[in-house]
């Protein structure tokens, strides 16, 4: 493991160590504040098809996003994990379309979804554990499932919801972490774009 993947984890752990400590009712209130934030920006308001994700553990519940969006008339995206490695984007065709995926995380199921190519999100949610304030690099859970499929979202708006305390400034990167155009906050909205 290279100095940077230790310092990642070292950084990933402590982040995930505050989330839990955090506890349900501050990820819920929190998450409701972020939510609003997301729904409110130019670029989600002017989007057609948008990937998001089923919130586990104790990330930045977007559920509401997820329905609102729907609600409202966009394609909603999730990811769904393969097992070489890569993601792809999958539109449930209802609510009898799901399935448990891997790492226990809520996923499309593939044969009764609409497939889509990356190229088509207009604005993409994306999960992290923290970020740079500075640059927008994002930490993951270390599986790089997001970084290798970023570059080929060419015209989406990508932003990673995360809550103020998983702020890291000089986020090791190496030339494979992907930053985020913008990430929300319940406090604030930092743009890199």
């Amino acid at each position: 493991m290279t100095d940077i993947n230790k310092e990642k984890k070292l950084k990933r752990g402590e982040i995930l160590a505050l989330r839990e400590a955090f506890g349900r009712e501050g990820v819920e209130k929190h998450s409701l504040l972020i939510v609003k934030k997301l729904l409110d920006m130019p670029e989600y308001l002017s989007s057609k098809v948008v990937l998001s994700y089923s919130p586990i553990n104790f990330e930045v519940d977007v559920s509401k996003f997820n329905i609102t969006a729907v609600k409202e008339g966009r394609s909603c995206a999730y990811p769904v994990a393969l097992k070489d490695g890569k993601l792809v984007f999958a539109i449930p065709k209802d609510e009898n379309a799901w399935q448990e995926g891997s790492f226990g995380i809520k996923t499309p199921v593939l044969e009764r979804s609409l497939t889509i190519p990356p190229s088509q999100i207009d604005f993409a949610v994306i999960p992290c554990v923290g970020f740079d304030p500075e640059t927008g690099v994002r930490l993951g859970m270390g599986g790089g499932y997001y970084d290798r499929i970023i570059p080929e979202m060419k015209s989406a708006f990508k932003v990673c919801p995360a809550f103020e305390f998983a702020k890291v400034n000089n986020i090791p990167a190496c030339e494979y972490d992907m930053p985020a155009d913008a990430v929300v906050t319940e406090k604030t909205i930092y743009r890199f774009k």
